[in-house]
């Protein structure tokens, strides 16, 4: 009996689980609600106000307002727009970087099929293709994707321009980011050899001071035993013992000192006492 209603247990629990699986995959993902020609047009109007907004006007923008004070002015009823202030700003910077490849931009040629919606759970994207005077590598016009993102509430969370290129533009762009990648990369480990490679010098260079500071004690030295020795010849009351000593000292203080001795000697004419 116990068996018997562990097995129906058993089964009841798999049969759960399979209608809670199969439930879940057919239940569809609910998107973001929106009105489509409404969300075209503050698209549009945020592209039209984004363009007239040049690199002097925005940067007193931002050393004058806040983000917040941005985006209130943005919600104003002259404008209308909801979207958040660095959101703007970075839609602004892009657009204007952009430009220097499109070149001058008629936004009145834009048409409703420029105009593409993507609709996901918790955002929606709205891209606009745009064409400027500027040309590409093959001398056609300039296009781009402006692509804004929404959130739930409709409210501008991101905005981008992005420069359409060929496939050969594309390819020299790759290129010429790996070649500079490599040669930083190259430089720095040149950099890192040559500061290994002059560590050898560090120890001559230490040698050499310590040269110099051992030289004035080795010269004291000198003639501290050399005045030692005088006294020492000078209380047995020898003289020519006394003038060796002196003629020494004086040879060892020449050597020591980096002097020479002049050819021929040097001749000692006279000693006298005091």
């Amino acid at each position: 009996m116990k068996k018997s209603i562990k097995k129906i247990l058993l089964l009841t629990s798999v049969l759960l689980a399979m209608v809670f699986v199969l439930t879940s995959c057919g239940k569809e993902k609910e998107l973001v609600q929106y009105d489509e020609a409404a969300l075209k047009q503050i698209a549009f109007k945020i592209t039209l106000l984004v363009d007239s907004v040049d690199r002097d006007y925005l940067n007193k923008l931002e050393s004058e307002l806040s983000e917040e004070e941005i985006e209130e002015q943005l919600k104003s009823e002259r404008l209308g727009i909801k979207a958040d202030g660095a959101a703007f700003y970075s839609a602004v910077d892009s657009w204007l970087t952009a430009k220097e490849e499109l070149g001058n931009v008629n936004l009145e040629a834009v048409s409703e099929q420029d105009v593409v919606i993507e609709p996901d759970t918790d955002e929606v994207i709205v891209k606009i293709t745009v064409k400027g005077d500027g040309k590409d590598d093959k001398g056609n016009d300039r296009s781009a994707q402006v692509e804004y993102i929404f959130d739930k509430r409709l409210k501008l969370t991101s905005g981008v321009t992005n420069i359409n290129r060929s496939f050969n533009e594309n390819m020299k762009n790759a290129a010429l980011n790996t070649l500079l990648g490599m040669g930083t990369v190259f430089a720095v480990l040149i950099l890192i050899a040559l500061l290994i490679d002059s560590f050898k010098y560090i120890s001559i260079i230490e040698k050499h001071f310590e040269n110099k500071k051992k030289v004035p004690a080795e010269k004291k030295q000198a003639i501290d035993n050399a005045l030692a020795r005088i006294v020492e010849t000078e209380t047995r009351g020898d003289d020519n013992e006394l003038i060796a000593v002196i003629s020494a000292a004086i040879a060892a203080y020449e050597a020591q000192s980096g002097g020479s001795v002049p050819a021929g000697g040097y001749v000692v004419r006279s000693i006298k006492k005091r």
